[in-house]
């Protein structure tokens, strides 16, 4: 890491995959491992905060919180009455998406630049994950459907701000049911298309995860996105890839960093008719390969689900004998 430095790095000889790559368990911890810093990066750290700003900001960050909260007030207070969100959604769109705008400049941000166009038609749009603003900002070039977290609808004024936008709620504590929820906002054309990360998990941006195959059960058309951070006083480790174990972490790290850039390119939409006679799964690997080919990452052919699914404990008395036969 010198003066400068991005997320996810570029490799030209990974630009024409034509097939996933198997790796070791130990690349594929590597991935998402949470960084350790030193006593001197950590100085570095508050040398940045400070003389980058990053104090400041993080005011004005609460500050502009507390304004947008104000002026999404209608929508949070209507959110039941349909025929009000119907006139009050375009005032929404337009105040959330000058918000998201605002925000990303107050975390250093001050440039993103924008390769192709989105798609109108497409029903939903599939991004690389490397942060907590990767969603967030595809909005400001398009608005979309939040497929969000179940518990977000408990967050005083979050929550109905994200019922007043349409928002689909999904339990990640539930095995079944979250694909249909997806679904049913691809294939409802009165609706914002999707926006879905399908790696499931945020990794340090040298690899993508296989793709999860709930956004691909059905042939509507998709777009896929690819998002790359840059930034100048790259030192101390600050970054705004999220693989650290807070958000108060992440928070710090990328309130450091005082000059940013990202570039957004809009790919190729996958009409319906490339994906017709496909299972999901072949849909999915096709649109990962199309996102880590455009980045220059690997592809690789392990899901993040790995990092979730509980170790099978198995409870059998012939395995005791056995084992203390042993």
């Amino acid at each position: 890491m010198g003066f400068s430095d991005c997320v996810p790095h570029s490799n030209d000889q990974l630009k024409h995959q034509t097939s996933l790559s198997t790796v070791t368990d130990e690349q594929f911890h590597a991935a998402y491992a949470e960084p350790t810093f030193t006593a001197g990066q950590r100085f570095v750290q508050l040398l940045l905060f400070i003389f980058g700003l990053g104090w400041l900001r993080f005011l004005l960050l609460f500050v502009l919180v507390f304004l947008y909260m104000i002026i999404m007030t209608p929508c949070h207070v209507f959110y039941k009455i349909p025929w009000a969100l119907k006139i009050l959604e375009p005032y929404g769109t337009y105040a959330s998406q000058k918000f998201i705008r605002a925000a990303a400049f107050l975390f250093g941000i001050w440039y993103i630049s924008v390769e192709g166009k989105p798609d109108f038609d497409a029903r939903a749009f599939v991004f690389n994950h490397l942060s907590l603003l990767d969603g967030l900002l595809t909005f400001i070039f398009r608005p979309f459907t939040i497929i969000a977290m179940s518990g977000i609808r408990s967050i005083p004024c979050l929550g109905q701000i994200a019922e007043a936008n349409g928002a689909a709620f999904i339990d990640r504590s539930k095995s079944q049911g979250n694909s249909a929820v997806i679904r049913s906002v691809m294939e409802d054309h009165t609706k914002y298309p999707a926006s879905i990360a399908p790696e499931g998990k945020i990794s340090n941006g040298y690899i993508v995860f296989r793709f999860r195959t709930g956004s691909f059960l059905t042939d509507e058309p998709i777009q896929p996105i690819t998002i790359r951070y840059s930034w100048i006083f790259a030192f101390g480790g600050v970054t705004y890839n999220w693989v650290v174990d807070t958000f108060l972490e992440w928070l710090w790290l990328a309130l450091c960093i005082p000059f940013g850039h990202i570039h957004i390119t809009f790919l190729k939409t996958i009409p319906s008719s490339e994906f017709a006679g496909k299972t999901p799964q072949e849909k999915a690997d096709m649109c990962q390969l199309l996102i880590a080919n455009n980045l220059g990452t690997l592809a690789i052919d392990r899901s993040a689900k790995e990092i979730f699914q509980k170790p099978v404990v198995i409870d059998s008395p012939l395995l005791e004998t056995e084992t203390q036969e042993s």
